[in-house]
């Protein structure tokens, strides 16, 4: 049998074949990497508010317009919640009433196997001669 020869990524040389070696080197722990901690940043200074500028118009415009959308999505939220809940509502309604039916169907079968009645036969196209004589006929109608 061939010998392999193994070195670790970075190793110096080959592990050796003495079993009290390869044991220690089973429980020796590999060192974590541990991120750098980064310093925390200043906080940029902000500029002394100036005058009212024409930009300062623009951005009130902007800030208007959108605490109104805001407010309109608030709004739709709250009619969506209610039309969610009416739903909720109607589908625990007919779910009572499909398990009602459900159940009264059970029982209404139960009840023609109990009375061994057979159910009625299907309906077919019989013509008035079929109908008034009680049985089919060999002429043709129509």
């Amino acid at each position: 049998m061939e010998e392999l020869q193994f070195r670790w990524p970075g190793g110096s040389g080959a592990l050796a074949a003495d079993p009290s070696t390869d044991s220690q080197l089973l429980l020796t722990r590999r060192r974590r990497w541990h991120a750098p901690v980064a310093e925390p940043m200043a906080e940029p200074e902000m500029p002394e508010p100036e005058t009212t500028t024409h930009d300062d118009a623009g951005l009130r415009q902007d800030l208007d317009l959108a605490r109104a959308a805001i407010a309109k999505l608030d709004a739709d939220r709250r009619a969506a919640r209610i039309r969610i809940e009416e739903l909720e509502q109607t589908r625990d309604e007919l779910q009572t009433k499909l398990t009602a039916q459900r159940r009264r169907l059970l029982v209404l079968e139960r009840q023609l196997e109990d009375a061994d009645v057979l159910p009625a036969p299907e309906a077919t196209s019989a013509s008035w001669l079929e109908r008034l004589f009680g049985g089919l006929t060999s002429a043709t109608t129509g």
